[in-house]
Formats: structure tokens, sequence, C-alpha cells
């Protein structure tokens, strides 16, 4: 599912656009409110079968959430989430790798233990979290 959702044309316009307003502009600005109108409902369905989708810029930067959990808008590079399983699949796909980063604890999230594939796209990276059960 997560090889399926990188390749979508869609999905890449959305990520570039949601990286560059968000991190320029801010998480609360008009112009990524106005993004999310256009597009969030789009990547709520690509979500389908899974507890959340990210975005993450190059940096590590969380730039869209369906579920806007905490780690929405965090640097998974730096500070609370630098050495969580989301943290290590995201370093995986930004390299190209399709990842299935395996479970581990996450108190941000509920269920806490989770899963994290993660596929490359756009030069950043896509991440799914736990399949739904």
């Amino acid at each position: 599912m997560v090889k399926q959702n990188a390749a979508l044309e869609n999905v890449r316009r959305f990520f570039l656009e949601f990286e560059n307003i968000g991190l320029m502009q801010g998480f609360d600005s008009d112009d990524y409110k106005a993004a999310l109108a256009d597009y969030d409902s789009i990547l709520q369905f690509y979500s389908q079968g899974f507890e959340d989708l990210l975005l993450i810029s190059q940096k590590g930067d969380v730039v869209y959430s369906v579920k806007r959990h905490s780690d929405f808008g965090a640097n998974l590079t730096t500070g609370q989430y630098k050495d969580t399983g989301l943290s290590q699949a995201f370093s995986k796909a930004i390299k190209g790798e399709i990842v299935f980063e395996d479970f581990e604890f996450y108190a941000r999230r509920n269920p806490p233990a989770r899963p994290w594939p993660a596929k490359p796209v756009a030069g950043s990276a896509l991440i799914t979290s736990a399949p739904r059960s």
C-alpha cells in the first residue's frame, strides 16, 4: 500500500505544497489551511487501512498528518522524536529505501506500539503507521 501511495502523482504534488507552505508560512497560516481544504480529504482516502499518514520533509519536519497528533509539525531528527521508530523509518526512507520499521512503544499515539512503513516521495518521505485492525 505504501508503495502504491508513493507512486501517485497527486501525493507528490500535495507533499510539495504542504512542505513549502507549512515550513515557510507556518501550519496555522491561511495558505496552509487552504491547502488542507483542497487536499485533506484525498490524503485521508489514501490513508485508508492505516492509523495515520505522515508527509515528512527532507530535514525531518512532519509537514502533514491525517490525525494531527503531537508529532505533527515536529522535527524527527531533533528533540523528543529523534530516537523513535518513526525517526528510524524516516532516516531510511529519505535514503530511498522502502521501509517497514518494526513495532515499538510510541507513547504519543494510541495504540502506543506500532510499526512504521515508509517510502521516499519527491525527495522526502511518506510514512504510514499501524495498519488498522
